[in-house]
């Protein structure tokens, strides 16, 4: 948060070795690598069970703003509903037989 400040505070010029280790991003890229590294990303999330990804990016957003109650709460509520999908079923099945998942957002 300081450094995010900072930089608005003052508009100094900031390069990608700065945002990287300040932890603004996660990865650079030369721009050669950028479209296949941002492709790679895209099919592993494509790849990922819709729901689960949903309740994570919900208790990421709003788990800040809540009391421990009320997060475990909602956290509670949201792992009983991404439990009871067809996406839970095949991503236990896909593990015991040790193969990839194939997720169907259901």
């Amino acid at each position: 948060m300081a450094c995010a400040q900072q930089w608005l505070m003052l508009s100094d010029p900031i390069d990608a070795a700065q945002c990287l280790a300040a932890g603004a991003v996660d990865q650079v890229f030369p721009a050669a690598e950028l479209e296949a590294a941002a492709q790679a990303l895209v099919q592993r999330l494509c790849a990922s069970a819709p729901a689960s990804l949903a309740a994570m990016k919900r208790l990421s957003l709003e788990g800040p703003a809540l009391s421990l109650q009320a997060y475990l709460s909602l956290e509670q509520q949201l792992l009983k509903a991404c439990a009871r999908t067809a996406d839970a079923r095949e991503g236990t099945s896909a593990f015991v037989a040790k193969r990839a998942p194939t997720f169907t957002g259901r």
